[in-house]
């Protein structure tokens, strides 16, 4: 177990600039968690096609996987920008295609609709463009296969079992997704804020400093603050030299103190 976990850190983790600030990490991060939640919920649906006699669709959806994992690899280079292109284009059209090869049935389309929601999550603020051209792409799909009455060239027709089994497995996919959303839009704006009252309190600090001493009231130590902030341990050593000298402070507890307005302040 161990070793599993090690290993989905290092992909979750994969591709984190030190030099970025915290939200910018941590879309970095959740687009990691999306390509990789999204490759083994759909990894299995390959071997789901093939036994009930679908073998085009496993295939459809084996290069879609192989796509996803590219989508990890860009985004462990740094190119995190092409990572999420091709990681909504891939989304769309594996949604969209199944949703018209299946039917209406099958409720693959209402997908199209997060996709929508994770093109505004994931892309940064720099990248407007980006962001309104992938998240119109389900939507102008989504259009087509209702204006079109889900008409297309090749079908697939399952049961009615084995489409409530479908739609059963989409749903717990499409929750996993939400639930990464909403999770990383709460932790940012519990984040922003606690900064923000910071800023206000010491204004002599940097926005970095900030975010350091933001976390350092949670009780966190210096490894806790790095791994939080993605950020090395000696930067955040460097971080709290400077956040002493600007606030006049010597120890970690005469900080705490005066950070909290408890002159009584423990470190436990």
């Amino acid at each position: 177990m161990k070793l599993i976990s090690t290993w989905l850190n290092k992909i979750i983790f994969a591709g984190i600039v030190f030099e970025d600030d915290f939200s910018v990490s941590k879309k970095i991060v959740l687009s990691n968690q999306m390509m990789l939640v999204v490759m083994l919920f759909t990894g299995p649906y390959a071997l789901f096609f093939v036994f009930v006699g679908a073998p085009s669709l496993g295939l459809f959806i084996l290069v879609a996987e192989v796509a996803y994992g590219f989508c990890l690899y860009l985004n462990s280079q740094k190119k995190h920008l092409i990572a999420k292109i091709l990681f909504m284009i891939t989304s769309t059209t594996l949604v969209g295609g199944l949703s018209a090869i299946l039917g209406p049935n099958a409720g693959v389309h209402p997908s199209l609709i997060i996709l929508f929601a994770i093109a505004f999550t994931i892309f940064e603020r720099k990248n407007i463009l980006w962001r309104w051209l992938t998240a119109s792409l389900p939507i102008l799909v989504l259009c087509y296969l209702e204006l079109s009455e889900f008409s297309f060239f090749y079908t697939v027709q399952l049961s009615d079992e084995i489409n409530s089994l479908l739609s059963f497995l989409i749903i717990l996919c499409e929750a996993a997704v939400i639930g990464l959303i909403l999770q990383f839009l709460l932790e940012i704006n519990q984040f922003l804020y606690k900064a923000s009252s910071q800023n206000d309190q010491f204004p002599i600090l940097t926005k970095r400093e900030n975010e350091v001493v933001t976390v350092l009231t949670q009780g966190k130590n210096n490894k806790d603050i790095a791994r939080y902030l993605f950020i090395e341990e000696c930067t955040v050593k460097n971080h709290l030299q400077s956040i002493y000298e600007k606030l006049q402070v010597k120890t970690r507890l005469e900080l705490m103190k005066k950070i909290t307005g408890n002159p009584h302040f423990l470190i436990k």
